[in-house]
């Protein structure tokens, strides 16, 4: 939530019109970790964040690909989740988080 507020303060008292622009991101995107979950859709993914699967969940559009093991004896297939949202969709995704955490 934090990086929005700032984001936006930034914007508000950029000196012209030009840094203001460039300030003013339209999208985030974010790299989560996550295994399959053998399923369809946006079920597809078990993210090894909690907080990731909220993300995806109010985000524009969700791309998994396989990732690279890191070791060799991992057993698991671990993927990652380019996540993508809005400002609105990082807002909604922060407000469900509060809920659950109940701050």
């Amino acid at each position: 939530q934090q990086l929005v507020l700032d984001m936006d303060h930034a914007v508000k008292n950029a000196r012209d019109e030009d840094e203001k622009k460039s300030l003013d991101f339209g999208a985030f995107v974010r790299l989560a970790p996550c295994y399959s979950g053998g399923g369809g859709g946006a079920n597809s993914a078990i993210y090894k964040y909690f907080d990731d699967e909220i993300f995806a969940t109010n985000a524009e559009f969700v791309y998994t690909f396989d990732a690279p093991k890191m070791f060799e004896e991992d057993e698991e297939e671990l993927k990652c989740s380019v996540i993508v949202m809005t400002k609105t969709g990082h807002r909604a995704a922060m407000k469900e988080l509060k809920k659950m955490v109940g701050n």
